[in-house]
């Protein structure tokens, strides 16, 4: 596995492990929408706070997630592309 594809599928991972934590999060802490009678969006309340969830995870992603250049991840330089 290329080190884009692997940083890709970790970025993912963490993306939707981030977005699944503040859901319930949001839940808990009532961060909802609530169903509207009049215009029916949706039929049960719906967490708010799903790009934060998605910026939690890929930015904790790109902290625990090795570089594989030897250089700071920020210089992503040595990543070929796909």
């Amino acid at each position: 596995m290329s080190a884009t594809a692997a940083l890709l599928s970790a970025g993912a991972l963490g993306g939707a492990l981030g977005t699944w934590l503040v859901r319930g999060l949001a839940r808990r802490a009532g961060f909802v929408a609530k169903p509207n009678p009049i215009v029916p969006q949706h039929r049960a309340p719906t967490a708010y706070l799903g790009g934060v969830g998605i910026a939690v995870g890929i930015a904790t992603t790109m902290l625990l997630v090795p570089d594989t250049c030897g250089r700071a991840f920020a210089d992503m330089s040595c990543i070929e592309p796909l």
